[in-house]
């Protein structure tokens, strides 16, 4: 892969919707970038503004869903229906909050590849908690991970590289070139996320990073069209 393209959730769209998926797919992405928790035995989208709709995943109590949900009694929405609504047409990325999350991802992840619309290059998964992304590979090796950084950004990085982590999400205060340099010797990509100015876009396309997740992929995208710029870099959440 040459360079990433993230955008998650459009910007002029309710976050972590599947409005907001549908005009992320819209506005040309190449992935939408999504986070996801644990809920009634499901990975289900972070929001606190959650659409209301008719789940069609069929193995979801709706009723103990909404009952258990504080945002206005609406239904989650579970990661099976963002995955049905993108369909195969752009990557994933999937931020996994919380604990107890891995089992649920790879078996959502499995059933979308079993479909055939999907293959394994089609999905990356991010998380704060490297047990969890330890589990991930447990459960299915050929499945990217991508590390969030905490705390001293050197063990994170020798951390990425022990189990063969596809990419490094630090944010833009703690990038650096010496960081930057250092992932991409140990064949680390690194995805900057955050990046919802036109300004910061071209300083760190200008640096050489893999990728940024942006919540505006419209306003990013129009200005690179205008401006020409190569289909390298983006990745919006």
């Amino acid at each position: 892969m040459a360079g990433m393209q993230y955008f998650g959730h459009c910007g002029e769209g309710e976050a972590h919707s599947l409005d907001s998926i549908r005009n992320a797919i819209a506005c040309g992405v190449d992935w939408v970038y999504v986070e996801v928790r644990a809920e009634n035995g499901a990975a289900v989208l972070c929001s606190g503004n959650n659409e209301a709709y008719p789940s069609v995943n069929k193995e979801i109590n709706q009723k103990s869903l909404e009952s258990a949900n504080p945002f206005g009694g609406k239904s989650p929405v579970p990661l099976s229906d963002v995955i049905g609504r993108i369909d195969g047409r752009t990557g994933l990325a999937i931020e996994m909050q919380g604990s107890w999350l891995a089992s649920q991802v790879v078996r959502e992840i499995h059933q979308a590849i079993f479909s055939g619309k999907w293959s394994h290059k089609h999905f990356l998964v991010c998380s704060r908690n490297f047990i969890e992304l330890q589990m991930i590979q447990s459960y299915d090796p050929h499945i990217r991970v991508g590390c969030i950084p905490e705390g001293v950004l050197h063990v994170n990085v020798e951390f990425a590289e022990k189990i063969g982590a596809f990419s490094l999400h630090p944010s833009r205060r703690q990038l650096t070139m010496e960081l930057l340099d250092d992932c991409h010797q140990r064949g680390i990509k690194v995805v900057v996320p955050d990046v919802n100015a036109v300004e910061d876009y071209y300083l760190l396309e200008a640096m050489g990073v893999d990728g940024v997740v942006s919540r505006y992929p419209e306003k990013i995208m129009t200005w690179r069209y205008i401006n020409n710029m190569p289909d390298s870099l983006l990745m919006k959440s």
